[in-house]
């Protein structure tokens, strides 16, 4: 497969320089202005800034159109959205880069490239920046190399990886059907908690939590400190922080931590079912700890709860992450910079507390909309592994041949 540079069949442009699109230069509406957030999200709908006609005219050359692509070029970086047809008309800024593909390269194809771990490797290779990744130059991006098949032989590729992605969609949109269906099942049972409109009293959440605690406070740091281990010849125990829990990543880049500091953080060892709420940073998450099967300790910066026989986890875990939860924890997290919420501010909320059997009723439904959700979520796995398999043969080749 010929390799080809990728300025050779694309016209770069890089969003405008910070000082050419300052905040006084937005207006409420008039011509969009494109963030990355639409090539992160694949959307283009949300517009939250606009400018007005002189200021577009001034900033014409970044105007985007159907059939360009955009890419993230700052922190998230790398994520790639074909431009549809229809959008508001508008500019990028200064935080994405816009491709124009020449008529020698089939957008899906190109498309399709820069999403591949090809592309993506390459474009770690040539950033900059410690904190937050940047790209290099516009330079550097036109002398990376595509591999570049005839254009059939683009479109067949294109065809097949189609294919393999609309497969993989249709289990994501399987799984977000089992989550609404959730969600719906609680309003159906309890009502808006937020209105609370079936009447249940309502007490201090307080009075119903048996443990809430971190319980790596008080010293116990510098014994896990000692112990904690990266890359372990003695992985006994896994230790949970919120971000494995938010990614529901527990195999990849996780933190291991010996016997003897899982021991001797006892009180810290979770089984299954706990409600986790991360306190600093992201605070007031709310998480449903799996059953992972295997020592598990919780990680630092998070609260665990346990309750008493008057309140189910998997019912307070809705209840929590309802709009009522946003807005009652919400409103008790403190700092401008560094968000925290305190253990006494969680247990001042109050919240509806339904029957108990109607609780457990719920929690079996749900748990029967989690067995179909699994397999659902199986058929993904096995879905996205087709695709990245087909993605990576692509560019080698092995695909048409």
């Amino acid at each position: 497969m010929t390799l080809t540079k990728l300025g050779g069949v694309c016209n770069f442009v890089r969003g405008p320089f910070g000082g050419a699109l300052k905040k006084d230069c937005f207006v409420q509406s008039g011509f969009a202005v494109y963030e990355q957030q639409h090539a992160i999200y694949r959307q283009f709908s949300t517009i939250r800034y606009y400018i007005d006609k002189e200021k577009f005219e001034e900033l014409k050359r970044f105007e985007l159109r159907a059939g360009d692509l955009i890419m993230s070029c700052s922190g998230t970086m790398g994520k790639v959205a074909k431009v549809p047809k229809g959008i508001e008309k508008g500019i990028i800024n200064q935080a994405l880069l816009k491709l124009t593909p020449s008529e020698n390269i089939n957008l899906d194809f190109l498309t399709y490239w820069m999403e591949s771990k090809s592309f993506q490797d390459q474009l770690s290779g040539n950033t900059h920046g410690a904190a937050i990744k940047n790209i290099a130059s516009v330079k550097i991006l036109k002398d990376l190399e595509i591999p570049l098949p005839p254009l059939p032989e683009q479109q067949k590729i294109a065809a097949i990886l189609d294919a393999a992605d609309k497969l993989k969609q249709k289990d994501q949109q399987l799984i977000e059907k089992y989550n609404t269906l959730s969600q719906s099942l609680f309003l159906d049972m309890f009502g808006d908690p937020v209105n609370n409109p079936m009447g249940w009293d309502k007490a201090e959440f307080g009075g119903y939590i048996d443990i809430l605690t971190d319980y790596h406070a008080n010293g116990s740091y510098e014994v896990l400190k000692e112990n904690v281990e990266l890359k372990n010849t003695e992985d006994y125990a896994l230790m949970v922080r919120t971000t494995d829990l938010e990614h529901n990543n527990f195999t990849g880049d996780v933190i291991h931590i010996s016997q003897h500091a899982y021991d001797y953080l006892a009180k810290s060892k979770v089984y299954g079912g706990e409600i986790i709420i991360s306190k600093i940073g992201s605070a007031g998450k709310v998480f449903l700890m799996p059953y992972l099967n295997r020592p598990v300790s919780l990680g630092m910066n998070a609260f665990l709860l346990r309750f008493n026989e008057y309140l189910n986890n998997i019912f307070i875990y809705y209840l929590l992450t309802s709009a009522f939860g946003e807005i009652e924890i919400g409103k008790r997290i403190k700092g401008a910079v560094t968000k925290t919420i305190r253990k006494d501010a969680l247990r001042e909320i109050n919240i509806p507390v339904p029957p108990i059997t109607l609780q457990n009723q719920f929690a079996e439904r749900i748990q029967a909309i989690e067995s179909q959700k699994q397999q659902a979520q199986a058929s993904l796995q096995k879905s996205e592994d087709l695709f990245n398999s087909l993605l990576q043969r692509a560019f080698k080749g092995e695909l048409t041949n």
